[in-house]
């Protein structure tokens, strides 16, 4: 055996989440970032998280990297 599996966790959907909020939960639960990708997008507010990867719903491990865009 090579010893105890990393656990796997399930992506919640950030969408729609103040980017700070996002962020937060991110970093407390332990994944890696990427820099912030944002985007102009009309009909959500600047700050706003708009894009996620993975998605929601799909398994991580405690050393993968989320990626965020936010409306700007």
């Amino acid at each position: 055996s090579a010893g105890p599996r990393p656990p796997v966790w399930v992506m919640p959907d950030l969408t729609g989440l103040p980017r700070g909020v996002a962020e937060t939960w991110v970093t407390e639960a332990g994944f890696r970032r990427s820099p912030v990708r944002n985007l102009r997008v009309r009909g959500r507010p600047p700050g706003t998280v708009v894009g996620q990867s993975p998605l929601a719903g799909y398994a991580l491990r405690a050393t993968d990297v989320v990626e965020l865009t936010v409306a700007r």
